[in-house]
């Protein structure tokens, strides 16, 4: 009887330890799909540096003629605004000056 009795303990024991093994395999699992979803995540920001980096190597030349050329419009006309401001001030002070 008491072999019996250990016998169903022992079992009893394993069972609980087999549940016990299926719970950990599942969060594992889980665990597992939420690692590899993060890993994809994590690679965006590097495939997206690449490609920019990939993109001004390739069309940089026609970017930076397009900034210098913006910049050298934009101080024209800054300049033209600026210089025609003087020349109206210049004229005010020095009525006799500017004939």
């Amino acid at each position: 009887m008491s072999e019996k009795k250990l016998s169903a303990e022992i079992d009893e024991k394993m069972d609980i330890i087999i549940d016990y093994l299926h719970r950990i395999d599942r969060r594992d699992r889980i665990r597992t799909i939420g690692a590899f979803f993060r890993g994809m995540f994590g690679l965006i920001p590097i495939l997206i540096m690449i490609w920019s980096v990939w993109y001004f190597v390739e069309h940089g030349d026609d970017m930076l003629q397009k900034i210098t050329g913006m910049a050298a419009q934009q101080a024209a006309s800054i300049t033209q605004q600026g210089g025609t401001e003087f020349l109206e001030k210049f004229k005010l002070m020095f009525p006799e000056g500017t004939q």
